[in-house]
């Protein structure tokens, strides 16, 4: 060995110093990643709401205290109308038409002009949609202009009641298949976070075949509406990746 390192000392210089060069950069890499880090907590709505149905404090307590315990960002996901239908504290709900013929004395419940819409249906996984609060018929109708593509439905309004019935769309999707849309974060929670102090951090679900380049934009725009400097997505797909084209709205995000 000794022998081999006499003969050889030039070329084990230069490898040494080959050796030396290359870590240079990666020194310089882990100083600028060490310098550049950073975390946040973020404490999630849904569990938020568990915690304070298990104690004696209110949602608005508990965001207090973590507030005190230098958690300032809530993640809060978007609603689609099975989700909302599933919460009382939210005048939004929503079916298919065969829930609805299945149920005892529908004709009675339901104006002439939707009853009419109910009977005529000839597919039983078209959606009627009821906002119960003339304040969020708006929201309701906006979302599903703003992230579907081509968008057919009837509309109806009556006694402070809105009422949206959803037929198979062009693109081949069921009204059944809109209940599951993300439709945005409901107004009132964004309302109780905020007045406690907290950031707003956005929670998404893409989902198939409603994932475009609509639904993509509206994603960005509400990021832009909470100046969110990220968000977070439930779905097995990055957002617009549908729409070839609109993928470039992930880079963007």
């Amino acid at each position: 060995m000794k022998e081999y390192t006499k003969k050889n000392r030039i070329l084990i210089a230069l490898v040494l110093l080959g050796l030396l060069a290359s870590l240079v950069p990666v020194v310089s890499r882990v100083r600028a990643e060490e310098s550049n880090k950073y975390y946040d907590l973020v404490i999630s709505y849904g569990s938020l709401q568990s915690m304070a149905v298990q104690s004696k404090y209110s949602e608005g307590e508990w965001l207090d205290m973590f507030r005190a315990w230098g958690v300032d960002k809530v993640a809060l996901g978007e609603s689609s109308v099975r989700s909302m239908s599933s919460n009382a504290a939210i005048p939004v709900y929503g079916g298919v038409i065969s829930e609805i013929r299945n149920s005892h004395g529908w004709e009675l419940r339901y104006p002439d002009a939707v009853a009419r819409w109910i009977a005529a249906s000839d597919d039983l996984f078209d959606a009627l949609v009821i906002v119960e609060d003339p304040a969020y018929a708006d929201w309701v109708r906006d979302a599903f202009e703003e992230r579907m593509e081509k968008p057919v439905y009837e509309a109806y309004e009556e006694d402070g009641v809105s009422y949206y019935f959803f037929p198979r769309q062009e693109s081949g999707l069921r009204g059944s298949d809109l209940l599951n849309l993300p439709l945005g974060i409901w107004p009132e929670t964004v309302k109780l976070v905020q007045s406690h102090g907290m950031t707003v951090v956005p929670r998404t679900e893409t989902v198939d075949k409603q994932n475009g380049e609509r639904f993509a934009k509206a994603v960005l725009k509400v990021m832009e509406d909470y100046d969110a400097v990220y968000y977070l997505n439930a779905g097995d797909a990055l957002i617009g990746y549908d729409d070839p084209g609109a993928r470039s709205c992930s880079r963007t995000i």
